[in-house]
């Protein structure tokens, strides 16, 4: 027992005698994940996500256990091409929320995306709308 760590002197070792090999694959795994956080469809996602947070667009849910949940609005679809002059974001909303809720706060999303935004569904769909024009040189 006087080498407490002895059992994981192996991975010391790999290391050791692979050392470039791990500082490249740590590399592209860096880059990768720099590239998916940047990509404008997770920056738009996780914006809206905020967007929901700061403007109480959710539904709270005390579980058995006294945990406090928050849902949102599930994307279900985000596209560039369904529409020329607007970016999509379609939710399905749980069960608690409605359309004239996220219309009555259309301007936080204005303010967040800094463009035009148009909200409209029905029943537990919801369909939000952001103008490009000014996104497309931010997200560049």
């Amino acid at each position: 027992m006087d080498d407490m760590f002895g059992q994981f002197e192996w991975i010391y070792r790999y290391a050791e005698v692979n050392k470039v090999q791990l500082t490249l694959l740590l590399l592209n795994a860096a880059g990768l994940f720099t590239l998916w956080y940047t990509y404008w469809k997770t920056r738009f996602i996780r914006l809206m996500r905020t967007t929901f947070e700061r403007s109480n667009l959710y539904v709270t849910v005390t579980k058995p256990n006294k945990k406090v949940r928050k849902l949102y609005p599930r994307l279900t679809k985000l596209s560039d091409q369904d529409d020329p002059e607007y970016f999509v974001f379609e939710y399905a909303m749980p069960i608690g929320m409605t359309v004239k809720s996220f219309e009555e706060k259309k301007k936080h999303f204005e303010t967040a995306f800094d463009a035009k935004a148009l909200v409209s569904g029905e029943g537990l769909m919801l369909s939000i709308k952001i103008k490009k024009e000014k996104l497309i040189h931010s997200a560049a």
